[in-house]
């Protein structure tokens, strides 16, 4: 029972076979994850007979189709930047060239990139496909994929736990978001979604907000309130750090006897996000109260 639920979450590779009316080909549909949403482009690489052969991508649905002749081995290569790379081998060398089947419904699930775990198990293939004679019909190799099931189930232990604190996150960004957004305040919501895609890069919901609040055109959006200007004095402190893929930079703004923290989160993709005291803000915000007059 553990087994068939463990196969389930972690290859997520489900097919149907059927002989279909063009000769000599396989063809294989799928979609590419990261569980619960669909990944948008993803680059998948087909290596025939261990020579790069063919390209494509996940369609704006996550969907895949390749067509592959029979008589040859192929590595399907799924990749994406910001995740792992998943591998499936699929051997065709022994299937019949006057047949066609068509494998349907694959399910690729990509994980997230981790500094701290090593996924280097995934530089194999996560299942191997071969053709039974018996059944006339594309199959498992159940003997490799037993151990390969065996040697990932500690990793895929440990990405499910990265995920759920993930979509713990999500859920916490996207209510404080949907709070501000009933209110109208989407300036203060807006950020709130970057933060939800912070956590769940293909999660659609967020982006279609983010959409309808950019359509709304600066007359509808309200700038958060700036802070009060004393005359009292104004000092800054800045530090910059680096954290993986990230660029933190860090503002203690102290007015008189208070001390206020912002900081900034640039990522190597060119996006950048600002908080203070850990509160979304604007870049106008940031500028305006972090920036010595």
């Amino acid at each position: 029972m553990f087994r068939s639920q463990y196969i389930l979450l972690f290859l997520s590779l489900f097919f149907s076979i059927n002989v279909s009316v063009f000769a000599g080909i396989l063809k294989v549909e799928g979609t590419v994850y990261e569980v619960p949403d669909k990944i948008v482009g993803c680059n998948i690489v087909v290596h025939k007979n261990g020579v790069p052969a063919a390209y494509s991508k996940s369609d704006n649905q996550g969907l895949f189709s390749l067509n592959l002749e029979l008589g040859a081995s192929y590595m399907l290569e799924f990749s994406r930047k910001g995740y792992v790379s998943k591998k499936i081998n699929i051997n065709t060398s022994d299937a019949p060239k006057e047949e066609s089947y068509n494998m349907k419904n694959i399910a690729v699930d990509l994980f997230r990139e981790q500094t701290a775990k090593d996924f280097s198990i995934l530089n194999r293939p996560i299942a191997k496909i071969i053709y039974n004679v018996q059944q006339n019909a594309f199959v498992y190799d159940m003997t490799y994929n037993a151990k390969i099931q065996d040697k990932v189930q500690e990793l895929w232990f440990e990405v499910r736990s990265f995920r759920e604190q993930r979509d713990k996150a999500y859920k916490k960004a996207w209510m404080k978001a949907e709070l501000h957004f009933k209110m109208q305040d989407y300036q203060t919501a807006r950020p709130y979604y970057i933060l939800c895609l912070e956590q769940r890069e293909m999660a659609l919901k967020p982006k279609e907000r983010i959409a309808f609040i950019d359509g709304l055109g600066n007359k509808q959006v309200s700038e958060i309130p700036e802070i009060e200007v004393t005359e009292q004095s104004v000092s800054r402190q800045e530090e910059v750090i680096t954290r993986g893929n990230k660029i933190i930079t860090k503002r203690h703004i102290q007015k008189g006897d208070k001390t206020i923290g912002y900081h900034s989160v640039e990522h190597k993709n060119g996006q950048k996000y600002y908080f203070r005291r850990n509160i979304p803000i604007s870049y106008n915000t940031w500028l305006q109260q972090t920036t010595e007059n």
